[in-house]
């Protein structure tokens, strides 16, 4: 029930819809393989759209000022395009709803919806330190869930999570240069200094307060050398090989994917990476040493 002014977006099937005494009444079932019905229902919704290749973006604001959103509009497009080309034929495609939302949460995909925070945006703009590499980074990790959904969230999450953010690091290099891959990395080294809690990567759940470290930042790290180590080729090639594998399915499993990383890389590739995966021990300063990064602040 809400104001019949409000703008619904939400992932769900529509069940019924009408309006009753200045509200609007509506009802929606899921649309199966998710655990959650998203739905973002504001006043004052404005859209911009821009279309290319078969995709349609659709791109929903408030307050913000239009340029901005045009030009990442067509970044994230262009690499919704560049994803397809490597990774193949995405599970959801047609339509992407990025709706700048009038919130402070975080980024959230539940596609073809994708949320981000409106109020971030609106405050980076007002202290004058917009930026929209960073803006283009968490744009594009949420696009890239259009492919990496392959894994139980409540069990494997950081490959959902740990290859999203690696392909997200990966295109902003592409679109911002090595120079942005080296900042972003050296973020990622911060972040996991100033971790609180001493778990791995596989035993990190979702209520820690490290799951954002762990799963994300240094499943990147760990991804980031095996690829100097092996090439962007080989890389490449295990990425769309575990998207193919497992397209679809959610069922996406740790051996799974350490076998097809022995298969596209190596078995020293495998025994690293599994390591990093299992140890309470990250071997963060070794990593740092070897991708040529500086030391994090005290």
């Amino acid at each position: 029930w809400l104001p019949a002014n409000f703008v619904v977006l939400t992932i769900g099937v529509a069940a019924e819809a009408r309006i009753e005494g200045g509200l609007k009444i509506s009802r929606w079932r899921s649309p199966g393989g998710v655990d959650d019905l998203a739905v973002i229902a504001a006043p004052g919704l404005k859209q911009i759209a821009d279309t290319q290749g078969g995709l349609r973006v659709e791109t929903y604001f408030t307050a913000l000022p239009e340029a901005p959103l045009r030009q990442e509009s067509e970044a994230l497009t262009s690499g919704y395009r560049e994803l397809e080309a490597l990774l193949g034929t995405p599970g959801t495609r047609g339509t992407m709803r990025y709706t700048y939302s009038p919130r402070r949460g975080w980024g959230y995909s539940r596609l073809p919806l994708v949320a981000v925070s409106e109020v971030r945006v609106q405050e980076s703009l007002g202290k004058g330190n917009y930026s929209p590499m960073r803006s283009y980074h968490g744009g594009i990790h949420e696009v890239a869930h259009f492919w990496w959904q392959v894994a139980d969230a409540s069990r494997e999450d950081w490959i959902n999570e740990g290859l999203a953010e690696f392909t997200a690091l990966r295109m902003s290099t592409r679109r911002f240069g090595p120079e942005r891959r080296m900042r972003l990395l050296a973020s990622f080294v911060q972040d996991a200094s100033e971790c609180t809690t001493k778990v791995s990567i596989l035993e990190t759940d979702s209520k820690s307060p490290d799951r954002y470290v762990n799963h994300y930042e240094k499943t990147s790290l760990l991804l980031s050398v095996l690829e100097q180590r092996h090439g962007a080729a080989a890389m490449e090639a295990f990425l769309r090989s575990v998207y193919q594998a497992f397209k679809g399915t959610r069922t996406a499993r740790t051996p799974e994917v350490l076998a097809l990383l022995e298969r596209h890389l190596s078995r020293e590739a495998r025994i690293f990476l599994e390591a990093g995966l299992k140890t309470q021990d990250f071997p963060l300063e070794a990593i740092r040493m070897e991708l040529k990064l500086p030391a994090p602040k005290a």
